[in-house]
């Protein structure tokens, strides 16, 4: 038996939401690196740090490796290892905007002093005490060449992160041949942004020139750039799908709508549904939305799609005229990142109803999905972080496979992704302004009956759903108060307060 999937209205307020966004790694992560650097234990720290390095590199959660990574730095500055500690402390900041407080650095001592102040430069903006002359492309100069270095290959722990695998950097090639200040430009997945950068730091360099005299520059690196392919060569399309892509390259956008949502439905309702089928839906009804010029949604679903089926990435969309272009230019990696300062008013969800589909009856549990809200209240890069059929229940994760099928649970977190996607936002707030933030949402999903029967008792402190429109009884809700501890305590993630 299926049950049509209908959204409850969530009317979660700031305040509710403040503990969700943006939250913290949990302190006994990393209590034993914390205590050697306090009690100025440098060598010991460093190893530990390293270790959590290495545990670390499959994360899907930047933060968590941002923090084995800052405090490695801290150690290599308390050992006088200054080089290695300013560029690690640089990696830290580019997987986190504030991988360590203010107070817990101070709490370092000198080396921790010492790092608070390096912050990690803009784009095209030059490093404290370089003169960058102008961008490598410019006329009259002469580009950097690479004389050494080892090309960049991801660990086998890195490369199963179920995101895409680009990556853009822009570094300063000074004047000697070094690589200097790497800025990732977007995002990527956390284990590939800390293996490239260090990668990079060995990498050497014929420095440009001009005038016959060698200068720094800034330099824009590209790892696995998209490689287009069609959709149908990609994932094999069959009966509403193949419909909804001829709508599309005819510009036929309510139909393509409606025939894309029927092959996302008749999916779900597969004995063994496949999970790169709903991938394959999910694009196609992103360009849908962005031809019917329903850019925030559209972004969200494009982006949702190369999450589940990686492959998507490199997926040709120029022939679905603006909509491709709007897709292309939001491809995974280009969101927006959140500033490093705390927004005064975190991001608010706004009430909105929207049908996903059906899902088998069986079908519930919880997710934890992290997301960034970007200045329009729009949801980008939504990201499946855990997942588990209970508040007991083991945790597990999207692997990093597309094909296969996909179990209850896992469908329904899936579904999840959409239905996100046609949630809105007021964006976070800082200085009266809107700005970008992180997002973190534990979301419980199945049968209002399953929900209130099964855990009544560990849901008691929950949000609860209002009443379900319409005469499904399911949906999803957000756990306000975080019952479901076990998602966020297994990925070293504080539980809200």
């Amino acid at each position: 038996m299926a049950g049509k999937l209908v959204l409850v209205q969530c009317f979660a307020g700031a305040a509710a939401l403040s503990a969700l966004a943006g939250a913290a790694v949990a302190p006994e992560t990393f209590a034993q690196v914390d205590d050697s650097l306090r009690a100025a234990k440098w060598e010991a720290a460093r190893t530990s740090a390293l270790e959590q390095v290495d545990t670390n590199r499959a994360t899907l959660y930047a933060p968590v490796l941002a923090g084995a990574v800052a405090r490695l730095a801290v150690a290599e500055a308390g050992l006088a290892q200054t080089e290695e500690a300013e560029w690690h402390w640089q990696i830290a900041q580019n997987l986190d905007r504030a991988p360590l407080s203010a107070e817990e650095l101070t709490s370092f001592g000198k080396p921790g002093t010492m790092l608070r102040d390096l912050r990690l430069r803009q784009r095209a903006k030059p490093p404290a005490g370089i003169t960058v002359d102008q961008a490598d492309s410019a006329p009259g100069l002469q580009p950097p060449r690479k004389v050494a270095g080892e090309p960049v290959e991801l660990s086998a722990a890195a490369a199963q992160v179920p995101i895409p695998k680009g990556l853009l950097v822009e570094v300063v090639v000074d004047a000697d041949g070094r690589v200097r200040a790497p800025v990732v430009i977007g995002s990527a997945a956390p284990g590939m942004v800390w293996e490239t950068l260090e990668a990079l730091r060995g990498w050497r360099y014929e420095p440009a020139r001009k005038g016959g005299r060698a200068v720094a520059v800034f330099h824009e690196l590209r790892f696995n750039a998209p490689a287009p392919r069609l959709l149908a060569d990609v994932v094999a399309l069959d009966g509403p799908a193949i419909d909804a892509e001829k709508s599309l390259r005819a510009g036929q956008w309510r139909e393509a709508r409606r025939q894309a949502r029927e092959a996302w439905n008749a999916e779900l309702e597969q004995p063994q549904p496949r999970r790169e089928s709903l991938a394959a839906s999910l694009a196609l009804l992103a360009l849908a939305d962005a031809g019917l010029g329903d850019e925030r949604p559209a972004i969200c679903r494009w982006q949702a799609a190369q999450h589940l089926d990686e492959r998507l990435y490199g997926m040709d969309v120029a022939a679905y005229g603006a909509a491709g272009v709007l897709l292309g230019s939001h491809r995974w990696g280009t969101a927006p990142r959140a500033d490093a300062a705390k927004a005064a008013e975190p991001p608010r969800k706004k009430d909105r109803t929207a049908d996903a589909g059906l899902l088998p009856a069986d079908s519930k549990g919880v997710v934890l999905i992290a997301a960034t809200v970007d200045e329009r209240g729009g949801i980008q890069q939504p990201l499946i972080l855990g997942l588990g059929s209970g508040a007991n229940a083991p945790v597990s994760r999207l692997g990093a496979a597309a094909g296969g099928t996909l179990d209850p649970t896992s469908l329904g977190a899936v579904a999840g992704l959409d239905h996100l996607c046609g949630w809105t936002f007021a964006p976070a707030r800082a200085h009266g302004r809107p700005v970008v933030s992180d997002l973190l949402l534990t979301v419980g999903f199945g049968h209002a009956a399953w929900r209130g029967a099964a855990y009544s008792a560990e849901n008691a402190r929950s949000q609860g759903p209002p009443s379900l429109k319409g005469s499904s009884d399911w949906g999803y809700w957000v756990v306000l108060k975080d019952d479901f501890a076990l998602i966020r305590s297994s990925l070293a993630l504080r539980p809200s307060q």
